[in-house]
Formats: C-alpha cells, structure tokens, sequence
C-alpha cells in the first residue's frame, strides 16, 4: 500500500545527474526546488550519482542530509559525459515508495529506467526536459547524430510521464514537434534570487563603463568564437580597443583554439574563470551590454541576472534565450554572424535612447522571474498530481 497522500505528508524523490556540491544551472535549479519543499515540510529525497564532471566516482557520502533534503547518492556503474547509469536506482526507487518522481535531463538513462518502473511502483512521474537540444555546430556532428538516434528510439517513452516540465515557450515548441508529444506540458522558467533583485535596484546607470560581458562556460556549445570575431567589427566602428570580459569554468581544450583566435584578431579579451558572485554582480551592473552569441540556450540565467541590473542584451539563434531576454524588449537579436553580433554592440554603444529603453525593460522583466514568484508553481502541481 502507498501512503497517505496527505499534501504535507507527500514524498517526493528528484532524480538528478548531479546535485551539490557539484554545481551548474540545472542542480541549482533542483536545489531550489528542492530547499523550497523541505520548508514547507515535504518529505524530499534527492537520488543522484557519486560521480563528479571531472570523472571522480564515490568520493562523496553516499546518504546525506543537506538543509533539510535526504540526499542519496547511487554508485556509478557506466559513465559517458555527463550521463551515468546505476543498477542501484530500481531498488532506491522501490524502497523510498514515492508518491511523485521527478526526473530532471532529458536524455540520461535515468529517464527511460523510471519510465518502466512506473506502473510497478504506482507513483506519478514528471519529467524536466530542461531543454537540451544543442545545434551540431555547438556539440560537433557525433555528438548531434548521438541525439539524435537517442531522441528517435527513445521519444515514445515521454508518453509514460504524467507531466512534461520545459523551460519556456520556445522549448515546448521543441518537445511538441520533436516528439509528436500529447502529454500535458507546463512551461516553468528557472527565477534569480529575490535578494539578487533587491541589490541590483541599488545599482544605477551611472556606474557604466566601456566594456561588455559574457557570463557562463568557455566552451564550444557556447559559440565564443563568434563573440571574438565580432570585436574588431566594433573596433573599426568605435576608435577604441573595449574590453571583453568572459567570466565562466574554462575549457581548456576549447581555449586552445580560442586563444590564437584573440590574438590573431588582436581582441582586448579578458578571460576571468570563475569569479565569486559579488565579483561577477559588479561586473554585470557596469557593462554596457551582456552577450550570449550561443545559437541555441535551453534557457540562459546570466541573461536574467544581467538584466536585473539593467544591462541590455544581445541574443543570437532561436533557442531559450529569446524568452529570456526578449528581443526588442530587453533585447537586441543578431543574426548569428560575427558582423552582426558587431552591429548589435555598436548600436547599444552609441544609441543611449535606445539602449535606456531597453535597460528599463530588462529591469521590469527581471523581476517577474524571481524564486519567490516561480516556486510556488511546483507546489501546485505536486498537489494536482497527489490528487
């Protein structure tokens, strides 16, 4: 027999690649959702692998607690990437009797293993695609053919999940035409930190300086490159050599090729790594402009976060980051060629009605996706689902 389906008494079990303390955009967002539940007295499980990105395997504790959610964390027995597959996953599941799972990437075993074991155990199930459709260009042509015979063999299995969970319109779109999907979808952004917001409203215009600013990983999926190319575009146009500050975990592999780029371009760009968050809020509440010359986000935090301090935005592509910075509002869209981009740059450079226009908005929109406005919708559907 389950157990009472009592709102307050509910388990609920995420499945996740990862979890703290290793961290990245997803795990920040199941984090929240999940600290959000255990205060309002939930029963939350987090269900993930001992593993790191770097490939450690079982060097963290495998049951923990960590404010107030159970973490248990599964033995990797295969690891490819990102993706990992436990044997020991059916039998957790099966122990912890869920009444609701939910499965966050589209794409990681983890997906088409709770998909069978639905109707065993009897729990409702939500799947969290967070939106994963990178171009071949961003993952290289392998990579993009792996997708694609995984999303081919596997996409039927999406009608075994209760709910399907996208990050915005445009990733709805995706999954319906992708997967001929006819499950229920909710669109649910990630939100920035309430507290974010706050101190950005204490930060005005006036503080501006002459450079822009790229917040998130230094790798090929994020199309830097483009970014780089499109400097000296602005140099010609401006008179003068703007720094461009990438901030963001490092690829090495990547920067090798990136690196003999800025110096063959002669681009003033300045790589940062990874900054603590008052450095990197500083460098977003001065910049002229964020860019995100990727061509497809499943979504983009940092477009947020920029905006919540009244930094415009340049997007390219046709992903995610439309919705998160929408062009003409909070936005500029560039075609995704370095001249274009270029264009963009210079427009907010030299154009300051246009660019306090957009700063307006940016701010205005921002403050509709903080955590305090976005989380209480997971509670409503953990209670729907229950009932």
């Amino acid at each position: 027999m389950h157990r009472s389906l009592n709102t307050m008494s509910l388990r609920i079990v995420h499945i996740t690649p990862f979890y703290y303390p290793v961290i990245g955009g997803v795990e920040r967002v199941v984090q929240r959702i999940c600290e959000y539940l255990a205060l309002l007295n939930y029963d939350v499980y987090v269900v993930t692998y001992n593993r790191t990105r770097k490939g450690n395997t079982n060097t963290m504790p495998f049951i923990e607690e960590v404010n107030g959610v159970k973490v248990i964390r599964l033995h990797p027995n295969i690891t490819y990437s990102y993706g990992t597959y436990s044997t020991e996953l059916p039998k957790v599941l099966e122990r912890l009797r869920a009444d609701i799972v939910h499965v966050h990437v589209w794409r990681h075993p983890h997906v088409i293993q709770v998909s069978k074991l639905k109707s065993k155990l009897r729990f409702k199930a939500i799947l969290h695609m967070h939106d994963p459709f990178y171009l071949a260009r961003q993952v290289g042509l392998k990579t993009y053919i792996y997708y694609h015979i995984m999303d081919k063999i596997f996409g039927k299995i999406i009608e075994n999940y209760d709910l399907v969970i996208t990050l915005t319109p445009q990733g709805k779109n995706l999954v319906g035409s992708k997967f001929r999907c006819y499950v229920n979808i909710m669109i649910i952004p990630p939100g920035i930190d309430d507290e974010l917001l706050k101190k950005a409203m204490h930060f005005n215009n006036s503080n501006r300086e002459q450079f822009i600013v790229y917040i998130g990983r230094i790798c090929r999926e994020k199309c830097i490159d483009l970014l780089i190319r499109a400097m000296p575009y602005v140099y010609k146009e401006i008179g003068m050599k703007m720094p461009c500050i990438l901030i963001g975990p490092i690829d090495n592999r990547y920067y090798s090729k990136v690196a003999p780029l800025v110096r063959k371009l002669s681009v003033n760009a300045v790589f940062k790594g990874v900054v603590d968050e008052e450095i990197k809020f500083t460098y977003l509440s001065k910049a002229m402009a964020y860019v995100q010359p990727s061509l497809y986000e499943g979504f983009g935090i940092s477009l947020l976060e920029a905006q919540a301090f009244g930094t415009p935005c340049i997007v390219t592509g046709y992903g995610g980051q439309l919705y998160a910075a929408p062009p003409r509002i909070s936005s500029l869209w560039a075609y995704p060629d370095p001249e274009s981009i270029a264009q963009c740059i210079i427009k907010l450079l030299t154009n300051y009605e246009l660019w306090s226009d957009l700063s307006k908005q940016a701010r205005l929109w921002a403050s509709k996706h903080t955590w305090s406005r976005i989380l209480p919708h997971y509670k409503t559907l953990y209670e729907a689902l229950a009932s």
